[in-house]
């Protein structure tokens, strides 16, 4: 099977460009149902962060994780942080989705990270309020049911060198899809570390 990728770009914080992926289990993606989703937390970001979602990406062999086309859809569409107050660089919210698969013993899980959050969306303690996880967990559900079923957490295949100097790498563990069945949020925030330093 084939899946569509999305690659969401973060743009204009300090440490340069940042990334979120998303995948459906499908050779068309739709990036409508993800500015939807950006959209409605525009308030929870500074005004300093865009996050724009492509209308055009990578189609991958989910076994082989080989590119075997590209996909292009709809329109390009842009959130601007609406948030007022303050903010960390590296400080915010892990989005965890759900599935009901497992791969070497372990539940699989995807995570999005949603850096940074405003310093209005945490509460003495340091973490984030009921208000913002929720919101932000229910954003996440709705994305969920716009994707109709198509949401998926990819597990990338993993290969091994060839048998000698020059030989093609050797497939040990095919890549799978796992259908993305929850959202959730919890208050503990998390530190972004993969953006660059200043």
């Amino acid at each position: 099977m084939t899946i569509s990728k999305h690659l969401v770009t973060w743009t204009g914080l300090p440490g340069g460009t940042g990334y979120s992926l998303f995948y459906q289990n499908n050779a068309q993606g739709n990036p409508a149902p993800l500015g939807t989703f950006f959209g409605a937390l525009a308030t929870y970001f500074p005004p300093a962060l865009t996050i724009t979602v492509p209308n055009a990406g990578e189609v991958i062999d989910e076994v082989t994780g080989k590119m075997t086309g590209v996909w292009s859809a709809g329109t390009q569409v842009a959130t601007v942080g609406t948030g007022t107050s303050p903010f960390a660089p590296s400080q915010g919210a892990l989005l965890k989705w759900g599935t009901n698969n497992f791969r070497n013993g372990r539940r699989v899980w995807g995570k999005t990270f949603l850096v940074p959050l405003t310093a209005t969306q945490y509460v003495t303690g340091g973490v984030i309020t009921a208000a913002a996880c929720n919101a932000i967990a229910a954003a996440g559900t709705t994305l969920i049911t716009s994707f109709a079923g198509s949401m998926v957490v990819w597990s990338r295949p993993v290969y091994k060198p060839g048998a000698a100097p020059g030989d093609p790498p050797v497939l040990v563990r095919p890549g799978a899809i796992n259908p993305v069945v929850s959202a959730t949020c919890p208050i503990k925030p998390c530190s972004l570390t993969g953006r660059r330093d200043v």
